[in-house]
């Protein structure tokens, strides 16, 4: 394989993954708004289809992290530039960001004055302090901008990472490291992350589940490189 053709196709692998995680959860956003729906009988019931598969189609937060969005508008502004749009890639991306919304929306219905959200790495029981794209820091930014009162438990070197970036946004708690992981087994997603994630609930913080994304930056001097952002 050229080094070109490896390229193209370790971006379109990624490309393809936010496209399954941005389905699952659009298809999970219309089941929580019908009467008698459960969105994770229904991605249960489509995953069950070997054409499609169960590994990153469960719903919960989005895409976010290092890779992920990075490869999926790399692979856009590549293609754009050969004159062949990919025109999932753009649709993936907004499809991503309305999905955070109806999060905050869902979440502001709730009429709480308090949220707690923990495991706020860009994946979940992530071992390296990283937040970059963070969904549920993304959701947990807009209810604290509409005046919520939002607490952000994790690990030490997390919390760190967020007060310095979000500064008195939020309010902080260190989690207590002899409790343990507060992420739960669950299915492993196509590029080996865990596929579970907290999603928030008031201070009660009920769990869903979603992949994220591990892989680190394998560019090979190939021209679409330049493109990842």
């Amino acid at each position: 394989m050229s080094a070109a053709s490896a390229e193209i196709a370790k971006l379109s692998l990624n490309c393809f993954i936010t496209m399954k995680i941005a389905f699952a959860n659009a298809i999970g956003d219309v089941a929580d708004r019908t009467p008698g729906a459960d969105k994770s009988h229904i991605l249960e019931c489509v995953g069950s289809d070997a054409r499609v598969g169960k590994r990153c189609l469960q719903p919960g937060y989005g895409f976010g992290g290092p890779c992920f969005p990075r490869d999926n508008r790399a692979f856009g502004l590549y293609a754009s530039k050969v004159g062949a749009p990919a025109l999932l890639c753009e649709t993936t991306d907004e499809a991503n960001k309305r999905h955070a919304t109806l999060m905050v929306e869902a979440l502001l219905a709730e009429e709480r004055e308090e949220y707690l959200f923990e495991d706020v790495a860009y994946r979940p029981g992530c071992p390296v302090d990283m937040i970059e794209e963070s969904q549920p820091l993304e959701v947990a930014k807009v209810l604290a901008h509409r005046g919520k009162k939002v607490t952000i438990k994790d690990r030490v070197g997390i919390v760190t990472l967020v007060r310095r970036t979000y500064g008195s946004l939020f309010s902080y708690q260190v989690a207590d490291p002899a409790s343990g992981s507060s992420s739960v087994n669950g299915s492993s997603c196509a590029d080996g992350s865990s596929a579970n994630v907290h999603a928030p609930a008031g201070v009660l913080g009920k769990r869903a589940r979603n992949p994220h994304d591990t892989r680190s930056d394998t560019s090979m001097g190939n021209p679409l490189s330049s493109y990842r952002r």
